[in-house]
């Protein structure tokens, strides 16, 4: 439903009034409906009465009537005081020129905060949780571009965890006791009642099952689901309110916030399937730490638009005797502002609050990899990695408008990833290792990562030693700007890899004197795999 530019305003008024609180906290039901929505608006200026309206249907994102505001960021991992004021140094970053009808976490604010399983880690539970409240109440206090905390929590909290003996935590600020059966999620609530001065956090909703929860922003509704409760039993009552919501005729977005993608191994298959029938939905989760510039951060997933959000942390990261990737993790500092026009248009800005983009358009990285240097500085004026559109469908649902990242492999702008001549080359070559120069591949999107293998001049598989994953491997994988910061290249023009040849008690498959030849793939976020590029060395006795 189109929103009343003057019903807009009023709730606009309202929630300032209501010490920024939520506008409502009660979802519609099946009996009640949604009642406040008010008429339905033609923006084109002419009568919406029968035979009289020729307008034609919106075909784009209207800049000059957005109803709707927010930020959104996931995996903040708050486990020491400093990456809290981090989060609050991006929070008022966010807000700091524009106003946000909502901030939304969608999980991980903290980082392993039940880490025993018997009791709370109480330096974890005070960093992750009563710092997370107390410092976005700092980050709230006076801010008046900032209205109501959407939060959901991940699998680094551990929602329906629950402690086996009576434990009590003093913080530098409060006592907290939490009798035995307590879950994260009760310890969530017990903060938010002793910090949440201003009201902000959206609240346990009446009636509605443990772990979910329900807020009006500014008349649009948003659903918080912490994945752990989410069962056939649970799901039904989300799927009556939205059933509701679409029995009135609202076709606006709807937004439902979880810690876990809708195809992750981990998420409900249940909520997957039943956030299907709803296409006015905009799932929104966090959990994989895929940077936002990547294809699957912005995708209609089925029929569901979803938006995965990209790490306020730390990157993926992994080794390779693990599946993952041979190299370092980077701190990193994304989010994204949301904004919904009055036509049911959704954009999607992402932003890395770690790079400043300066008045001559170079850039500055602000934060280097794990180490966190210069981690509570944040970026006045952000790189913005992506910016990408959905468009409402005729009958309900979305489609992607635009992306100014390429979103598929059918994408007219899509090229395979590729190796230039003479992309690699070796130095420095000794019997336990040598230098691997890499020259960057070009891709469409991202390169992933990159594949290394060695054979012998008779094609066979040489061993050689990965020392992340501390053992011998025949195929390595080392990550690239899929790790990093994406279009701001972290990852240099030409990467120098340390191969060892030796494992650390000698043993080698290499033989001195002999002949063997690298081969390098590059492989985009998409999975294709490029040519391969190739370079021979004659091992060395030394």
């Amino acid at each position: 439903m189109k929103k009343s530019l003057v019903l807009l305003f009023t709730a606009l008024l309202l929630c300032a009034s209501m010490l920024l609180s939520a506008c409502n906290t009660t979802p519609p039901t099946p009996d009640e409906g949604d009642g406040d929505k008010g008429p339905i608006t033609n923006t084109g200026g002419e009568d919406n009465t029968e035979g009289g309206d020729d307008t034609q249907a919106p075909t784009d994102f209207d800049e000059n009537g957005i109803a709707l505001t927010f930020a959104a960021m996931s995996d903040v991992h708050n486990s020491t005081d400093a990456k809290a004021i981090k989060m609050k140094n991006m929070m008022l970053a966010l807000t700091k020129d524009r106003r946000v009808d909502a901030f939304v976490f969608a999980g991980d604010l903290g980082d392993k905060i039940n880490g025993d399983s018997s009791k709370y880690n109480t330096a974890q539970f005070e960093t992750g949780f009563a710092e997370l409240v107390r410092f976005t109440e700092q980050a709230a206090a006076g801010n008046e571009n900032l209205v109501n905390i959407v939060w959901t929590l991940g699998n680094h909290e551990r929602p329906s965890s629950a402690v086996s003996e009576d434990v009590t935590l003093k913080t530098n600020e409060n006592s907290y006791t939490f009798p035995a059966g307590s879950t994260m999620l009760d310890a969530m609530y017990e903060t938010i009642s002793k910090n949440d001065t201003h009201g902000l956090f959206m609240q346990a909703t009446e009636g509605a099952p443990t772990g979910f929860r329900y807020m009006d922003v500014v008349g649009y509704h948003f659903f918080a689901v912490d994945y752990t409760y989410a069962n056939a039993e649970s799901l039904v009552w989300l799927d009556e309110r939205l059933t509701a919501i679409e029995a009135e005729g609202d076709t606006d977005p709807v937004f439902v916030v979880s810690h876990m993608p809708l195809t992750h191994s981990s998420q409900p298959r249940l909520l997957t399937e039943m956030l299907a029938k709803h296409p006015s939905v905009i799932y929104i989760s966090g959990h994989t730490h895929v940077p936002m510039q990547s294809y699957s951060s912005i995708s209609i997933t089925g029929t569901t638009a979803q938006v995965v959000m990209g790490p306020g942390d730390h990157a993926n990261y992994g080794v390779s005797g693990s599946g993952g990737y041979n190299y370092c993790s980077y701190s990193m500092k994304q989010a994204a502002i949301f904004e919904v026009d009055v036509n049911g248009f959704v954009r999607v800005t992402a932003l890395d609050l770690s790079v400043n983009v300066e008045e001559d358009g170079s850039v500055t990285k602000l934060i280097t990899k794990k180490g966190y240097s210069n981690q509570y500085t944040v970026a006045e004026n952000p790189l913005v990695l992506r910016e990408a559109v959905f468009a409402p469908k005729e009958g309900g649902g979305f489609t992607v408008l635009r992306d100014s990242v390429v979103s598929s492999r059918e994408d007219s702008r899509y090229v395979a990833p590729a190796f230039a001549e003479d992309a690699l080359s070796v130095s420095e070559v000794t019997a336990a290792s040598l230098k691997l120069s890499i020259a960057k591949a070009s891709a469409a999107n991202l390169i992933k990562y990159y594949t290394i293998t060695i054979a012998d001049q008779n094609g066979d598989a040489v061993s050689f030693y990965d020392p992340l994953a501390k053992k011998t491997v025949t195929s390595l994988k080392i990550g690239s700007d899929y790790i990093m910061h994406g279009l701001y290249r972290d990852y240099p023009d030409i990467y120098v890899y340390t191969l060892y040849l030796t494992a650390k008690n000698g043993a080698t498959e290499i033989t001195a004197g002999e002949q063997y030849t690298i081969t390098v793939t590059a492989h985009d976020d998409f999975g294709a795999a490029s040519n391969p590029a190739t370079v021979t060395f004659t091992a060395n006795s030394n």
